[in-house]
């Protein structure tokens, strides 16, 4: 596949389960890969993924190489979509502006991997990036 890529994450943070206070989640680990339908124009440069609040986040340095419009997107905008190991949505996201210009090289962009770090989808988790529907 073109774009495909592991990441392998852990982190080993101790979590509460929501803002009821709840019980303490244990170590996780995360294996997510990352599948760019738009790696010939778009470039993901990840770090490690943070728990921040309840939120499990992928933040990572997008490099525009060049017009989306290339890679075939109809608009200036890029769509993504988490899924676990069974294939079930965990969530999904816009980036919008994905547009090669002095301004827009390279910025950063952080992902939702999941939003709730106390609910433990079937690892490992597969984020698909690609063209976003045209308005």
């Amino acid at each position: 596949m073109i774009g495909t890529s592991r990441l392998t994450v852990v982190f080993a943070a101790s979590l509460l389960a929501g803002s009821t206070g709840g019980i303490a989640a244990p170590a996780s680990a995360f294996d997510a890969s990352i599948d760019n339908a738009v790696a010939a124009c778009v470039h993901v440069d990840r770090r490690p993924v943070v728990v921040q609040g309840n939120l499990v986040l992928l933040p990572t340095t997008l490099k525009v190489r060049r017009s989306v419009a290339e890679c075939g997107c109809k608009a200036a905008a890029l769509t993504y979509r988490v899924t676990d190991r069974a294939g079930h949505q965990v969530t999904t996201g816009d980036i919008w502006n994905v547009a090669r210009d002095q301004r827009r090289e390279a910025f950063d962009f952080t992902f939702v991997l999941s939003p709730d770090a106390s609910t433990r989808a079937a690892p490992p988790l597969r984020l698909r990036l690609g063209c976003a529907a045209p308005d």
